[in-house]
């Protein structure tokens, strides 16, 4: 596909979400369209974390800042001052007053964040590592006491209690509109001359840099281009929620981030895509009705022998090399696993009183996911391979491809 076409097919999806927002927004329920907005954002979050952590070989920790420092920024022009910008665009075109506003405070607050990512990163270039990760924590510290202080004119966002009352700009086709810019910007600049370069730092700094890539100039611009949609996904949360709060945007936050890339896997999209969707998803499918999830009509008694037989499969996958050497010990093993499993679940079931509320375990099960996934797959889910056309047909046997059927 060419450049017109891809120009054209990008055109035509937003023309398309553009149809069918209002159509989901009326089919769905408002904690559906919360979900799938939290989606959105988070997808927004790893993919740009993605292109700091995983493509140019960085390691922040400092996401959580670059998102409140685009949230607070956005805030603050919409709550204040879009009734005056809405006048201001009212006289160029009245139809399209408060998208405008709308864009106009996202674009200010993702070009301030974008401002910050160049600070951090100017300074930070020359650290790495564990170095590096812990610069960008004092970074997103400093940024979270900041807007704590945030309670005094002209600049009141509420300090350490919050702001509501924001304006309902964010919706479906927002979120999927930013979604879309930020993975196809994403995307073109890693299939780019500049993309060659975030890779080859990434693998090896001392030889990019032998090689002549200016490696200070683009760690500052994959800063800044992370920066700049993180800030933006930081805006878009609060305005659906019509609420802005300083705990949104705390250091677990940005560790949040960093397990959707690592679990996603270090420099693949669409595996950091799957992750921040799937572990995004996964604690509301197992919340007891929320969705139509497995803990929806669950007895009390299914859960916990739910629960055994999965840690007893998981640990049957991470000792299947044991099975082929020795078969005794193996057995043993499997034995020894499903009775401490199941004698633990029981004490657990009755000591903790789960078994009037199976809601109690679904943040131990998600947690317990995690650790399982990273012993069984430490690279990632997809490690740095992408999910293409030509990966699709390598699929396909070869007597059939070559048969044309």
């Amino acid at each position: 596909m060419g450049r017109l076409g891809g120009w054209l097919a990008f055109a035509g999806l937003i023309v398309l979400m553009g149809v069918l927002s209002p159509a989901a927004h009326k089919a769905l329920n408002p904690y559906h369209i919360q979900v799938l907005v939290l989606i959105g954002v988070n997808v927004m979050l790893a993919a740009s974390l993605n292109l700091i952590n995983g493509y140019t070989g960085q390691f922040s920790l400092g996401h959580a800042g670059f998102m409140a420092v685009g949230a607070y920024v956005t805030s603050y022009l919409t709550f204040y001052h879009s009734a005056s910008m809405e006048q201001f665009f009212g006289h160029l075109a009245p139809a399209l007053a408060s998208p405008l506003t709308f864009l106009t405070a996202l674009l200010a607050g993702g070009l301030a964040a974008a401002s910050i990512g160049v600070l951090v990163g100017w300074p930070s270039v020359r650290l790495k590592g564990d170095y590096l990760a812990i610069a960008t924590l004092g970074f997103g510290q400093i940024v979270w006491v900041a807007v704590l202080q945030l309670n005094r004119p002209p600049f009141d966002m509420g300090g350490a209690r919050g702001l509501s009352g924001l304006p309902a700009y964010t919706n479906l086709f927002w979120v999927g509109l930013w979604v879309l810019v930020c993975l196809v910007v994403i995307r073109n600049l890693m299939t780019s001359v500049h993309g060659r370069a975030f890779l080859a730092i990434g693998q090896d700094e001392i030889a990019a840099e032998g090689v002549g890539i200016p490696t200070t100039r683009y760690k500052v611009i994959a800063f800044s281009v992370g920066a700049f949609f993180a800030g933006v996904a930081g805006a878009l949360g609060p305005h659906f929620l019509l609420s802005l709060h300083p705990n949104s945007f705390t250091f677990l936050r940005s560790i949040e981030v960093v397990i959707f890339v690592v679990l996603g896997g270090m420099g693949s999209m669409v595996g950091t895509v799957g992750a921040a969707a799937a572990l995004t998803l996964l604690p509301e499918v197992l919340r007891g009705g929320a969705l139509p999830g497995p803990m929806a009509d669950w007895s009390p008694a299914a859960v916990p022998a739910a629960v055994v037989i999965g840690t007893t499969l998981l640990v049957l996958a991470l000792a299947a090399p044991m099975a082929r050497r020795q078969p005794w010990r193996y057995a043993l093993t499997v034995l020894l696993v499903l009775a401490g499993a199941g004698i633990a679940v029981y004490w657990a079931w009755d000591w903790l009183g789960v078994s009037g509320n199976p809601d109690r375990l679904r943040m131990p099960i998600y947690s317990l996911l995690l650790v399982f996934l990273m012993l069984l797959r430490p690279q990632g889910l997809l490690g740095n391979r992408e999910l293409s056309f030509a990966a699709l047909r390598r699929l396909v046997p070869r007597r059939l491809s070559a048969s044309g059927q």
